[in-house]
């Protein structure tokens, strides 16, 4: 029964339970269990838990994505046009967005061994 409710509580986000990170470590599934369910857990259960199902602590692969409907036609005109260039031609291009970026980090959570987290790279 613990096992389960630990699951439960590792598919939903730290932030719904006023945790102020995007993934979550041991000893924060164990506070938040022991809140919920009125029942202490240690962070070392926890792990055996997670691993018993399968589950293991693994950094995030990037992928390049954007919320841009025309995503893939503009990428595929850029692509056409870079593998065309001459030896005496250059291309330039500019963000209309300035030299800033907020990015969401990559990082390690868990996951279940056979399963890649993706972080959109925008």
């Amino acid at each position: 029964m613990k096992k389960e409710r630990i699951i439960k509580i590792l598919h939903q986000s730290p932030h719904l339970y006023e945790i102020n990170r995007t993934s979550w470590r041991q000893k924060d599934l164990a506070i938040v269990y022991e809140e919920i369910h009125n029942e202490s857990i240690g962070a070392s259960t926890i792990s055996e838990y997670l691993k018993q199902e399968g589950y293991a602590f693994k950094k995030a692969r990037k992928v390049l994505t954007s919320p841009d409907p025309k995503f893939r036609e503009k990428l595929a005109v850029i692509t056409e046009i870079l593998s065309n260039l001459k030896s005496n031609e250059k291309f330039f291009s500019v963000d209309e967005f300035g030299p800033f970026a907020i990015k969401i980090q990559g990082g390690r959570s868990y996951v279940k061994k056979d399963e890649v987290k993706i972080i959109p790279q925008l």
